[in-house]
């Protein structure tokens, strides 16, 4: 079986007590391979076996001098079903971020990369150049102390991207800030939605065809719901009633009514709390599902192709993410589990294999890497593990250089930077 650890010296102690991990600089990993293999290195990349790992050239860093992703050599023509990143880059933020997203922000057809930070009053936007590029300066614009929750959306419809922004320190609350289409954001007023609003999740609510928001209040036990007024203000707040200690939300059609549902992450009750919607911004109490300890991330898509949605979280506690497969009718069967990388804080679903189905990953922050699960004919393939940097937090996904492969982003909290992941050949 093909491990790929791009490691640092916190998680080479980790691997060590793995049976079958390979230390290497190697960017390229093949899911089918049986665990008969062994501890092999990876089929590209620059390997490092003495001293210290990732240090390529001497000079006791992770880099090969150029403050580049370990390795040098790129992926060769990747088969489709193969895990290949190549040297996307780190991008130094000179603040820890803790959300990222990817969206369309300025005026080109180009996707951006925005960035908060609980640490700083500022978001970062980085703005693509296109073919996996991307500004090395980010545009700093200041609206607010303390963002945690992060969500895009045209709120006012004017066709420029907005932010809807959940502010945990004062001024405590959510706002919107309309976006100029150049990067730059108007600071917002912020609305009450409890002590600690925490995540935020951006769809339509109602029936309106405006775009809502809902934030979740971690030590409030609560989601609040604020509904457009048509003009891009969100003035209508109700609250929803969730499990202990809410850590992330989302906003889906999970029973395919035509209405959107609420999902909570809650880290006390180890429990995903579903609220079903009734499509005119009111919710049934909460129905509970097991997962693991401590989730922290959530993320929802259809991982079976039966066209109703699936869940993930991230599981910081128990160092796994867990699987809740959607049955339809309301019901859900119970949490698969898999084991990744330690405190896992933020979980995805993407295509980066380039086979067509979507693959699971995880932020390991206790390990500075991401897990791979690959998808495969009968599920998933042995775990592959990247390094990325120290402490990554979140992970966005799209396809950056248009081959076709989901790219990936992720904020690497510990290490104040942005580590850009590019899928394919190099």
């Amino acid at each position: 079986m093909k491990l790929i650890f791009l490691t640092g010296s916190r998680a080479r102690a980790w691997c060590a007590g793995l049976a079958s991990c390979a230390l290497t600089l190697g960017a390229c990993g093949d899911p089918t391979a049986g665990p008969e293999d062994g501890g092999s290195k990876a089929d590209s990349g620059t390997g490092d076996t003495d001293g210290d790992p990732g240090d390529g050239d001497g000079e006791g860093d992770l880099g090969d001098g150029d403050g580049d992703l370990p390795g040098e050599d790129p992926c060769d023509a990747p088969e489709p079903g193969e895990v290949c990143f190549n040297d996307g880059g780190f991008l130094s933020l000179g603040v820890p971020p803790t959300t990222v997203i990817i969206d369309h922000i300025d005026a080109d057809d180009e996707l951006d990369l925005l960035v908060s930070s609980i640490a700083a009053s500022g978001l970062r936007v980085v703005l693509g150049l296109g073919g996996g590029q991307f500004a090395a300066e980010p545009v700093v614009t200041k609206v607010g102390l303390g963002v945690r929750g992060l969500g895009t959306g045209d709120f006012d419809r004017d066709e420029l991207t907005d932010l809807a922004i959940a502010n945990i320190f004062a001024p405590t609350g959510t706002g919107v800030a309309y976006g100029d289409g150049t990067g730059g954001f108007a600071p917002p007023p912020f609305a009450s939605t409890g002590e600690t609003p925490r995540a935020v999740a951006v769809g339509l609510i109602n029936a309106d065809e405006w775009l809502d928001v809902a934030v979740a209040d971690e030590s409030g036990d609560a989601v609040y719901v604020l509904l457009n007024d048509q003009s891009g203000a969100l003035p209508d707040i109700t609250s929803v009633a969730v499990g202990a200690e809410p850590y992330d939300l989302g906003i889906a059609d999970l029973d395919a009514d035509g209405a959107a549902d609420l999902v909570t992450a809650d880290r006390v009750d180890a429990t995903l709390s579903v609220a079903w919607g009734d499509g005119a911004g009111a919710f049934d109490p909460v129905q509970s599902e097991a997962v693991g300890a401590g989730p922290r991330g959530l993320a929802i898509a259809d991982l079976d192709g039966d066209e109703l949605p699936d869940l993930l979280t991230a599981n910081f506690d128990a160092d796994t993410i867990s699987l809740v497969r959607n049955l339809g009718d309301r019901g859900f069967a119970p949490a698969e589990s898999v084991t990744v990388g330690p405190e896992p804080y933020a979980v995805l679903a993407a295509d980066v294999s380039g086979n067509g189905r979507l693959d699971l990953i995880s932020a390991d922050s206790g390990a500075d890497t991401i897990t791979v699960y690959p998808a495969v004919d009968a599920g998933y393939g042995p775990p592959l593990y990247f390094y990325v940097g120290s402490s990554p937090f979140d992970l966005a996904s799209a396809d950056f250089d248009g081959d076709g492969r989901a790219d990936l982003a992720v904020a690497v909290f510990g290490a104040a930077t942005l580590t850009v992941m590019l899928t394919g050949a190099g």
